[in-house]
C-alpha cells in the first residue's frame, strides 16, 4: 500500500480479507441487480426503509458468494482444459 509518498505494509489478514472481496466481486457485480430487484418487487413498500435496503445488500452478498463459489473460482481450470482440448484437437487436424 502506498499512503503519502511510503510505503506501507499491510496485515496479512486485512490482505485476506480484501482478496476475498475482490474475488467474489465480478459475481456480486452480476446478481445484485437480480436479487435486489427480486426483493423490491416481492416485498412492495420498503421503498425509503433503510434495513430493507441493507437486509438486500447482505442478501447479495450472499448470493455473490454462493455463486462465486460454485462457478467463479473453477475458471482458471475450466480455461486451461478447455484449452487443452482445443490444442489436442488442432494437432489432430494439422
Amino acid at each position: 500500500l502506498f499512503f503519502f509518498g511510503k510505503f506501507a505494509s499491510v496485515p496479512r489478514l486485512l490482505r485476506k480479507a480484501i482478496g476475498f472481496l475482490a474475488d467474489y466481486s465480478y459475481s456480486l457485480y452480476l446478481t445484485h441487480a437480480t436479487v435486489m430487484t427480486y426483493f423490491y418487487i416481492r416485498y412492495p413498500g420498503h421503498d425509503s426503509d433503510p434495513s430493507f435496503f441493507w437486509m438486500t445488500i447482505a442478501v447479495s452478498n450472499i448470493v455473490a458468494i454462493i455463486f462465486w463459489w460454485a462457478f467463479e473460482r473453477h475458471h482458471r481450470r475450466v480455461a486451461a482444459w478447455m484449452k487443452s482440448k482445443i490444442n489436442r484437437e488442432n494437432k489432430a487436424t494439422a
